[in-house]
């Protein structure tokens, strides 16, 4: 083609831009339904030290950990104590089967060791927790997850801007893909606009991320 016969149409690639604009809000919406939900946060991001999840689950453990070293029934029943409905121990000894009237079989007749074992399943599940955290939060699992939704919407939708821009008789895969990634690239900024300024977050994201505040501020 000759290159003096190239031009813009300002038209089109405005509309083209502020089409790709629309679908990074929209993307990322949707992406926090997923994103932003307490269960792909609690496991695949570390709690910020600090934070009301942090304080949990510092609290959790070290419950735990002081029943697995207790020295006698005495402090063990102390302990026993603490556990708190929200406590992933409780209730700290087994109920007694629905059909069982035997009131034996409410609890064991030395509930310490089940107990402590049930502790040292937790602690170590805890760990593997935060390990498999420690991996993922270093993955791009939410760039990789913005991109495939917003190609999928593109390829679907057959929406080119290369091919906008460029004035090309049809649309391609190459540019619905490239185009799914600006959008993708541009849910980043709609992540800013949400979180920072307008202060959108879902609960769990806060619990997190943020750090209680103090009496006073």
């Amino acid at each position: 083609m000759d290159p003096n016969l190239f031009h813009i149409d300002w038209e089109r690639t405005l509309e083209a831009l502020v089409g790709i604009i629309i679908l990074a809000f929209i993307v990322e919406r949707v992406s926090a339904l997923l994103f932003e939900s307490r269960f792909f946060i609690r496991n695949t991001k570390l709690p910020t030290p600090g934070s009301k999840d942090a304080e949990r689950e510092r609290a959790d453990i070290d419950v735990a950990m002081r029943i697995i070293e207790h020295k006698d029934t005495k402090a063990l029943e102390k302990l026993v104590a603490e556990l708190g409905p929200s406590h992933p121990l409780y209730p700290p000894y087994p109920k007694a089967p629905a059909d069982s009237s035997d009131p034996s079989e409410t609890a064991p007749k030395n509930p310490n060791l089940p107990l402590v074992k049930q502790a040292r399943e937790f602690v170590e599940k805890t760990r593997t927790l935060n390990r498999r955290r420690q991996h993922l939060s270093k993955a791009p699992i939410k760039e990789i997850g913005a991109f495939l939704l917003a190609a999928a919407i593109c390829i679907l939708w057959d929406f080119d801007a290369v091919s906008i821009i460029i004035l090309s008789r049809d649309t391609g895969i190459l540019g619905e893909l490239f185009t799914g990634a600006l959008i993708a690239g541009g849910s980043k900024a709609s992540i800013k606009l949400f979180r920072d300024i307008l202060g959108v977050r879902s609960q769990a994201f806060r619990d997190m991320r943020e750090k209680p505040k103090e009496d006073g501020e």
